[in-house]
């Protein structure tokens, strides 16, 4: 067994069929703390092998490179983020209140937590911007939810007619960057979600 490869009865075990997914999450969390140690551009390939115990080898093995380490582990991200808007959204019935608050909760855990700070840094946040601009599954499947809701008997509320599903997604994304990293932008929460309501809802949300 490769020394580093600690924690699975042999080497071969990180490509066990059944085992992929939690190999995966575990190269990924240890991203994270190399990420928060090293900063993103520092956070080598073979010091994120070594945080999660395995070979450089097997590490390449379930990504090839750099990027799509970063890409799968904004990915990540993206649907811890998923899960908590999802809670957060419950109960909420207007397509614009649903909107101003999926930025807002957005906003607050960019914010809050450790784990996704390094990507918004001043070192990060150009990296953060073009793998984002690359990340055409994760802006689909928000155009796809926004879509899905402004056409939903459920919600109150639809897109104007002059804005499309992906027009809102990329906006919606924008401003999400926009109050997370400019601090001429910071407001407190009440105050963030008051003008979210007057600038946001009417330039997406139909009357």
């Amino acid at each position: 067994m490769y020394e580093t490869d600690r924690g699975m009865s042999t080497s071969t075990d990180w490509l066990n069929e059944e085992r992929q997914e939690l190999a995966v999450d575990r190269i990924l969390e240890a991203a994270a703390g190399v990420f928060l140690r090293d900063g993103i551009r520092g956070a080598r390939m073979g010091k994120i092998a070594e945080a999660a115990g395995c070979a450089r080898a097997t590490l390449y093995r379930y990504f090839p490179n750099k990027e799509a380490l970063l890409q799968a582990y904004m990915a990540r991200v993206a649907k811890g983020f998923g899960e908590v808007l999802d809670e957060r959204l419950r109960g909420l019935r207007s397509l614009g209140d649903r909107l101003v608050e999926a930025v807002a909760v957005s906003v607050e855990l960019i914010q809050e937590r450790e784990d996704v700070a390094p990507f918004f840094s001043e070192e990060g946040l150009g990296l953060t911007a073009q793998l984002t601009s690359n990340a055409a599954a994760m802006s689909e499947q928000l155009a796809r939810k926004i879509e899905s809701e402004s056409r939903s008997d459920r919600i109150q509320g639809t897109l104007r007619d002059d804005v499309s599903a992906k027009e809102a997604a990329e906006w919606v994304t924008r401003a999400i960057f926009s109050f997370a990293v400019l601090p001429s932008e910071a407001r407190s929460s009440a105050a963030l979600r008051k003008y979210l309501k007057k600038m946001l809802i009417p330039a997406l949300v139909e009357g």
